[in-house]
């Protein structure tokens, strides 16, 4: 009797793409350092097509540079500590003996094989339309306004100069809005400036240390109003 080794009992693909069936990130609403593990755990691995949920994440993940990956919250953890259920890696039956090509999804071995295999791409391209439809429009329905104001070292810098500064911070789901100077105290002003956020796309504490990255000239940045659409 053979023993099954710890590689048997891995996360597989079908693990993951059911468990991102009902969320977005593999921990929390917004990317972390959970999904920079799940998707090097993951690696080179071709995914089949038909795993649409895990399709849609790996693309979204995969779209931040190395840079915004590590700047993501949290702690990376073992993969096998984010609660997903996993199917201790056993195989799925093989194919008679022919080859993968041989195998009928959507009829008898008898059915034109060419036909049968447009089939199934069409089913596997409606499939992964329609998942990305509803995520579309998840989104459009999460979310919200913020102020965010950012504040100089002195009286001396250039509110316009912050504005562009903070403006030049770029990601999916944001929308900069209206800005203004405010007085803060012994003549010197900050910047507030409006934003839409798509809250499962844009984390706010992510989006502040971007600003604070021009530490030159941004002493600081603070999320001073935060309401979600109704």
């Amino acid at each position: 009797t053979k023993t099954k080794t710890t590689a048997s009992m891995s996360i597989q693909p079908a693990d993951l793409n059911e468990f991102l069936a009902t969320r977005s990130y593999i921990d929390g609403y917004v990317p972390s350092q959970a999904d920079v593990a799940m998707l090097e755990h993951l690696g080179c691995v071709t995914v089949d097509p038909s795993l649409i949920h895990l399709l849609r994440w790996q693309r979204q993940i995969a779209s931040y540079s190395t840079d915004d990956q590590l700047a993501f919250p949290g702690i990376k953890k073992d993969v096998t500590e984010y609660g997903i259920k996993c199917s201790g890696g056993e195989k799925k039956p093989e194919a008679a003996e022919g080859g993968e090509d041989d195998f009928d999804l959507f009829g008898d071995d008898d059915d034109d094989p060419e036909e049968s295999k447009k089939q199934m791409d069409a089913m596997k391209e409606k499939l992964i339309r329609e998942a990305e439809e509803r995520q579309k429009k998840k989104l459009a329905e999460a979310r919200s306004t913020i102020v965010l104001e950012a504040k100089p070292y002195d009286d001396e810098t250039d509110i316009t100069e912050i504005d562009k500064l903070v403006r030049a911070v770029q990601m999916e789901g944001l929308k900069w809005g209206k800005s203004q100077s405010v007085p803060v105290a012994y003549g010197i002003n900050k910047l507030q400036i409006s934003a839409v956020i798509y809250d499962e796309l844009v984390s706010t504490d992510h989006l502040c240390e971007l600003i604070e990255k021009n530490e030159d000239i941004i002493q600081s940045t603070d999320i001073v109003s935060f309401q979600k659409f109704s």
